[in-house]
Formats: structure tokens, sequence, C-alpha cells
């Protein structure tokens, strides 16, 4: 297949006996009226992919109206095709020839493939979720829906209650495909969280394409992983990516950004430069076959936050700053880019990260450097209420988002509990030196201070399982062992 050519994500709906058996001599097993309003619904308005005897058992032989109907089939296909002359039905002799249409053509409608079953075994490695009706009963079959035996490696979505019909009951379920991520790249891939994501992933043994500036950093791989690879290539020239790795990608992880502290982070015109940075990604994304595209997004794109009032996955975007505002479009932007070229969109709000490689001005790092050094830190009253959450956490966060996040869906990364910012700061002391005295107090609150700062990380831990598993003493004990060893180069 051509690198051009992406590989679009697919669904396939398909109805079932308990044997997995999908139909005999050319019929369905079963004819039930909410399974095909469920079929009718799902598939209404965008494109089905079958074989040629799919096409037949249809009433008439005609394609189904109100969709997009293409059949793959090697048989007769002039004679097919003269008798088959419809606007809303394609024939093609082989795959790579509906992938070329899809690419170009797709354009946001979602993708369903309904049999039979050399259909679905075909477009096994396109199919990421699977929506399928099972009937509590047997009967007899020719042909099955032979990914079913692999339904403990799938994620269920959502459930039907029991349907009965004339004494058959049977229920409808979603599932997503799990364990399809074999491939990924990393954006900003010599910062504290792109670093934690290599180690895991090289770890996992997935295949990495670690992505760094020109001159940058080429230390971000761990010492004797075998499937990872450093790539330079500047933030404004994603669109040189396709041709530097030469081959697909499952998954796209997005966490460069330029201009993150100080003054930059309101220089708007350099902000809205990232913007651009980003759906260039997309696009190469999609030249790399690319599944899902996840993107590190910030809480600075909901803002100031009353006490009490944890960042949650349906919280609208406030955003204050230049950052958060550009955070906040790139989001909306690559999710519409996505949604057109048909690759899963998760956008991320991750919040208070510190960890190995965390730089030395940020709270918690410069801390840890004054006390190493000897000095006693000055800071504010520390009033704050503040989420943190260990580097390996995010990571591990992150991998488990790209195998189950839901299409278009934000998620906050944080530890999902609030401590006073105070206690944060006695932690980190009690790990380098117990008796040095705190200055608290001494510092004032910058304008337009934050104070409270937490995840809701529920949605996140329904969908993918996931609850932090480093406490903040252990995480402050690792990031201090590594910053000795550091300062002792």
């Amino acid at each position: 297949m051509s690198r051009e050519h992406y590989l679009p994500s697919m669904k396939a709906i398909v109805s079932v006996d308990k044997n997995w058996g999908i139909g005999y001599q050319g019929e369905l097993l079963y004819h039930l009226r909410k399974d095909m309003d469920n079929f009718k619904e799902q598939t209404m308005g965008n494109i089905i992919i079958m074989g040629r005897k799919t096409l037949e058992s249809f009433p008439g032989g005609k394609p189904l109206p109100g969709r997009l109907n293409i059949v793959l089939t090697q048989e007769n296909v002039p004679r097919l095709r003269k008798e088959c002359d419809y606007p809303n039905l394609l024939i093609f002799e082989n795959k790579e020839k509906v992938i070329e249409y899809l690419a170009a053509n797709a354009r946001g409608r979602k993708i369903f493939v309904i049999g039979g079953e050399s259909i679905y075994k075909l477009f096994d490695d396109c199919i990421d979720e699977i929506i399928i009706t099972i009937v509590d009963g047997l009967r007899p079959a020719d042909a099955f829906f032979v990914k079913g035996r692999e339904m403990d490696r799938w994620s269920l979505i959502s459930e039907s209650e029991k349907i009965v019909e004339d004494g058959i009951s049977y229920v409808i379920r979603d599932y997503s495909v799990k364990n399809s991520i074999n491939s990924i790249l990393v954006t900003g891939a010599s910062g504290m969280i792109g670093r934690a994501l290599l180690r895991f992933l090289c770890e996992r043994g997935i295949q990495t394409f670690a992505v760094v500036r020109e001159g940058g950093a080429r230390d971000v791989i761990p010492e004797n992983a075998e499937n990872a690879k450093v790539i330079e290539c500047n933030i404004d020239s994603y669109s040189k990516l396709p041709r530097l790795i030469e081959q697909s990608v499952d998954a796209v992880v997005h966490l460069a950004w330029d201009g993150t502290y100080g003054g930059s982070r309101n220089n708007l015109y350099g902000q809205l430069e990232n913007v651009r940075y980003t759906l260039d990604l997309v696009e190469a994304a999609r030249k790399m076959n690319c599944k899902v595209f996840l993107g590190a997004g910030s809480q600075a794109e909901c803002g100031r936050l009353p006490e009490g009032t944890k960042i949650s996955a349906d919280m609208p975007a406030n955003p204050e700053t230049g950052y958060g505002i550009t955070k906040s479009c790139a989001m909306s932007m690559s999710r519409a880019m996505c949604n057109e070229y048909n690759i899963r969109h998760i956008w991320t709000r991750i919040l208070s990260v510190y960890g190995p490689y965390d730089k030395d001005r940020t709270m918690v790092m410069s801390g840890i450097v004054s006390m190493l050094s000897g000095e006693s830190p000055r800071y504010t009253k520390a009033e704050q209420l503040w989420d943190y959450i260990y580097c390996d956490d995010v990571a591990r966060a992150i991998f488990l988002l790209l195998e189950n996040g839901k299409n278009g869906r934000v998620y906050p990364i944080g530890g999902g509990k609030e401590r006073r910012l105070s206690e944060y700061i006695e932690d980190i002391r009690d790990a380098v030196s117990p008796d040095m005295e705190i200055r608290f107090g001494e510092v004032e609150y910058y304008d337009k201070q934050v104070m409270y700062l937490c995840a809701d990380i529920s949605e996140l831990t329904e969908d993918t399982g996931f609850v932090p598993e480093i406490s903040f003493e252990e995480g402050i004990r690792r990031t201090v062992e590594w910053k000795k060893k550091q300062l002792s180069k």
C-alpha cells in the first residue's frame, strides 16, 4: 500500500449466534426488527463495505438507500457494473482501490464493514470498533464472524438491555478493539513527559519514533531499546515526517509546543503558530496511516476555577492566556481535521506533572535544586490547593487512552486529589533535608494566581481503568535521586 493512502478507521457491524455464525446459504440467520433498526440508524448517511453476495441478499439485489454502498469482488466485475448502475453503488476489485477511494472521499463519514465472512477478514486490520448483535441461540451456519473469537481483547463501550422478539433474546453491544497500537510517533520526545512515555513504550517493545528538534537531545531513548528511533525534525517542519519515517504508524502523540514559559505564553503571534504546527502534524499523521491522534492540552484552557471545582471532561474552555487560548484552538481544529480523515481524536488536559527531566524553573524542581545546594527556598504562603502527578503515571495514562480513549473526548490527567501546596513543599524538604527551614510567605502571589487546581479523572478511569500508582512521596524520592545523579556528573 502506498504511504500516501491512509488506512482508515472502520467499524464492523454484525449479528451472530452463540457460535459466531452470521449466515447460511447466502441468508442471515435471524431477521430481528430492533437489530435491523439499529443497523439502519448506525449506517444511514455513511459508507458500507460488503461483498457481492451481501449485495445480492438485499431486496431486489439493489444497494441500500441513504448510504454509499461499496462492493468488493473479483467475479464478473464489468458485468456487475453494467447490471448494477446505481449512483450510490461503487464496485472495486481489490482492497487497495477501496482504501485509495476512501482516503480521498470519506470526508468525515463513518465507514462500516457489513460482511460477509471474507470481507470482515480482509478489513480486519482497519476495524477498531465492533457493533455486534449477539443472539442467544444456535442455527445452522456456513459463514462466521471469526474475529468474534478474540472477544477477550475487546473493551466494552455500551450494551443494550436484553431484547426479546418472537421468543428470541439478544443484546446489542459496542466494543472497541484493544491492543491495536503497535507503533507510535511522539513529538516533544526530549521533555519530561516525552521521555517518560518513551521509557514506557520501549519497556513494552512497542515500535517508537521519538521526534526531537534538529541538533537536539538524542539521548531520549533508553539504552538497549531495540525498537525505537530518534527522528530529527523541527516543529515547523512536521510535513517532512512521512518522508523521514517511510512507514505507517498506528498512533501520534503530540507533546511539543513552542513558548510554554514566561512572557512567551502571551506572545499571541508566536502561540498561534503552534496551531498551524498541530494541523501540519495531523496532515502528516494521515499520510502515515495513523489511527489515533492524541494531543497534550493544559489546565490553562480552563482558566481560574472556584475552589472545589475540578477540571472535568465536559468543562467548557475559558482560557485567560495566549497559551491557553491557542491550546484550546489546536484542540478544536485538530479534532475537526481528524474527523475529516477518520482518525480517532483524543485530547488531554494535563495538570501539574513532576519527575526526572522536569525544568529547573518549576516549583518542584527549583525547590529540589535549592535544597540540594543547602539554600533555604523562599515561597508564597503556599495556600493553593493543587493536584500533582508523577510523569510515569502520565505516560501510562496516555498509552491507555491510545488503546481505549473515545473519539472526540477530552480527558483531564492528574492525581484526582488536591492538597495544600505547603504540604507538597514539606514532602520535598523531607526527601532532601528534613531539618531545613522553609521560608513561607516571603514571595508574593502572581497576578491572577490560580488557587485551586484538581483533575476529575472519573471518565479517564471509567474508559481506560487508569488510577495513579505512584504517591507524591515516592515520586519525589525518585526525582531527588535522579537530580542528585545529574548534579554529580
